[in-house]
């Protein structure tokens, strides 16, 4: 008989059967999750809890990563961990978008869990008071959700689909019940990941209701339909989004409605930010301000030098498609550790010159030093010049640290990549330079 596998061998194996929350793709944060994805993450489950069923000493090693993350909840699962605080602590991540556990189950689980949650006793009478209106109507009232937190203390990533107002029970819990008589410790305090996916395209979410989500911990925000405008002409500029310091290094918006001082308010208030991505839309909802470029370059300029990845994709927002927009970003040299950039070009440098226009600057105007990936997300008519001015910029030797440039555009590329010492490639409508 072959000796037995070492406990570290056995526990990196488990670590590829644990199931994850990653999605397939990007897409909308309100899609349904593919059917496909969730059979994986449930095979997964499945083997590992077989895994756990085999002898004491697999359970033992195979129960952290067969609890670690709970991609949907279920209400089979909720009960074992209201019962056992053990198996609730070796929960990392969750993913509490769907809700449809039934109001007996949810009553019970919270009853046998009650004795050890340790919760504020006005946020146990609201989580009760929502369990007991489970099923009454086709309205969630947070208490699935609310329940599931309550029981993960150690929880670093969660995952959530449901409404974020001023009154609802998900912000109640962070609040701490919103009780002024009692201490309240961070409810979750190890929690560094929130992703954020909505209802509809119909609507979106003030940043005032998100940011009550957004406890010290947390530093890694993926969201869909978040506003986070804020109005040029309040008084004295005080922005709308008033709100505390965050502690985020990593933003990720999808289909976000923001502005230049709504980006200034975030930029602020984010001072540790590293990575940037805002993608505005979706192109059926008004912006309440047209999008002004020359007050986001200038809000990157004073508050974002510590950026090193910045996406920003106006492709749908109605006030770029229509016209309405305004201004360039302009130089971003005084980004000192930006190494990616993805961008439109008119963004970036202004649109062609038209009467009354000034003149596009040129990219070696705006590129930072540190440059090392540029992605042009749709190009100037003028290709022929954009090519000039990418040659010009790799033989200038200022951004010697580039070393991919991908453009959208069917032309081929007027210089010569390989006398330049790149390599040139086509896939789909992109065009795209690697340094050799």
């Amino acid at each position: 008989m072959s000796p037995p596998l070492p406990n570290e061998v056995l526990q990196h194996i488990f670590s590829f059967l644990r199931p994850s929350l990653r999605r397939k793709g990007h897409g909308h944060a309100f899609d349904a999750v593919a059917p496909d994805h969730l059979a994986e993450e449930a095979s997964r489950q499945v083997t590992l809890s077989r895994v756990s069923r085999s002898s004491k000493q697999l359970r033992r090693l195979a129960l952290p990563f067969l609890y670690h993350t709970i991609p949907m909840t279920s209400a089979k699962l909720l009960p074992e961990m209201s019962k056992n605080a053990e198996l609730a602590g070796y929960v990392r991540a969750i993913d509490l978008s769907h809700t449809g556990i039934d109001r007996s189950t949810l009553r019970d689980a919270f009853k046998t869990a009650r004795p050890w949650l340790s919760l504020p006793s006005a946020f146990e009478r609201l989580l009760e008071q929502a369990i007991d209106r489970v099923g009454d109507d086709l309205t969630d009232t947070g208490a699935e959700a609310a329940l599931h937190l309550s029981l993960l203390k150690n929880l670093e990533a969660l995952e959530y689909r449901g409404y974020i107002g001023s009154n609802d029970l998900v912000t109640a819990f962070f609040d701490g019940a919103a009780s002024s008589d009692e201490a309240q410790e961070t409810q979750v305090p190890h929690l560094r990941e929130l992703r954020l996916r909505h209802w509809s395209g119909e609507n979106t979410t003030r940043i005032t209701h998100v940011q009550r989500l957004l406890q010290s911990s947390v530093e890694k925000l993926y969201a869909c339909a978040i506003n986070w405008e804020v109005d040029p002409n309040s008084g004295e500029g005080r922005p709308l989004a008033v709100g505390p310091q965050l502690s985020l290094k990593h933003v990720d918006l999808v289909d976000a409605t923001i502005n230049g001082p709504g980006l200034d308010d975030m930029l602020q208030r984010c001072p540790d930010l590293i990575t940037l991505s805002i993608v505005w839309g979706d192109p059926s909802r008004m912006p309440t301000f047209p999008l002004d470029f020359n007050a986001i370059g200038a809000a990157l300029r004073q508050h974002a030098r510590g950026l090193e990845k910045l996406t920003l994709d106006c492709s749908e927002e109605l006030s770029y498609t229509q016209g309405h927009s305004e201004g360039r970003l302009g130089p971003l040299s005084e980004l000192p550790k930006l190494k990616v950039l993805v961008v439109a070009q008119d963004v970036l440098v202004g649109e062609d010159e038209e009467e009354g226009e000034e003149e596009p600057l040129s990219l070696d105007q705006v590129l930072p030093s540190s440059l090392e990936i540029l992605r042009l997300l749709t190009c100037q008519d003028d290709e022929e010049n954009l090519d000039e001015q990418l040659v010009d910029l790799i033989k200038g030797g200022r951004l010697s640290k580039l070393r991919r440039v991908q453009m959208k555009r069917n032309e081929d590329f007027a210089g010569d990549a390989a006398e330049l010492g790149w390599k040139l490639w086509h896939r789909w409508d992109k065009m795209i330079l690697i340094r050799l």
